[in-house]
């Protein structure tokens, strides 16, 4: 598991060791609607960090290196989630997300970046990507976009589920 410290970013100089709990640690392993996730950097090891993130929050996670693959693995996979760097060679983050968006309406898109808010402000603004991370980032607040990604069905349907279990009043 991860520390609620544990960032990922470019400066990070990130060890993958073992981790403590995060600070909002889920009731259960799913508690968050499971997305079936496609992780997009050209970075190898931020590619690997996130994609145990995404796993240890109890999600299925596969990776893509760029644009390309990544539009074959989504295709070819079912993936439900895209989280992709926004500045890779060639075609960037974006590119993709208005890529998979005309096709699969339905997919969550998020965007992963270390530039400032200011400076994506006008992508941002479009309404083509669901959530942004920015770089760096901790296991609490991936999971608090994934939490709010699910679509308020999904939510409901949570809710019940722990109800059932005893784990919400």
């Amino acid at each position: 598991m991860y520390t609620e410290t544990t960032r990922i970013g470019p400066k990070s100089g990130l060890q993958l060791a073992e981790y403590a709990e995060p600070r909002h640690k889920p009731t259960s392993k799913r508690s968050v609607f499971p997305f079936h996730c496609l992780v997009v950097d050209d970075e190898q090891r931020n590619r690997h960090l996130v994609t145990r993130m995404i796993e240890a929050l109890g999600h299925k996670a596969d990776k893509a290196d760029n644009f390309d693959h990544a539009i074959s693995k989504f295709a070819a996979n079912g993936h439900n989630l895209v989280l992709t760097d926004l500045d890779m060679p060639y075609l960037d983050g974006y590119a993709l997300a208005v890529s998979i968006k005309k096709t699969f309406r339905d997919a969550k898109i998020v965007i992963m970046t270390g530039r400032c808010q200011a400076e994506v402000s006008h992508l941002m603004s479009t309404g083509t990507v669901d959530a942004w991370l920015f770089k760096p980032f901790s296991l609490d607040e991936l999971y608090k976009v994934l939490d709010a990604l699910k679509s308020p069905d999904e939510s409901k349907s949570a809710d019940r589920k722990e109800k059932r279990r005893g784990n919400i009043q």
